[in-house]
């Protein structure tokens, strides 16, 4: 049985794993980042309405 996926080996050293570049974890942690700033953002919103 096949399903059509091809594994690709990667040669690699011990210290590839541990020694990432500086935006390795920027990445994915980016749109994390910038939907809390919108749900800050709204709740300041709310909270000024709320005050009212």
């Amino acid at each position: 049985m096949s399903f059509g996926y091809k594994l690709a080996y990667l040669p690699c050293s011990p210290d590839s794993l541990t020694h990432f570049s500086d935006s390795t974890l920027e990445r994915p942690f980016a749109p994390f980042e910038s939907k809390v700033h919108e749900i800050k953002e709204y709740v300041a919103k709310w909270l000024q309405i709320q005050s009212l």
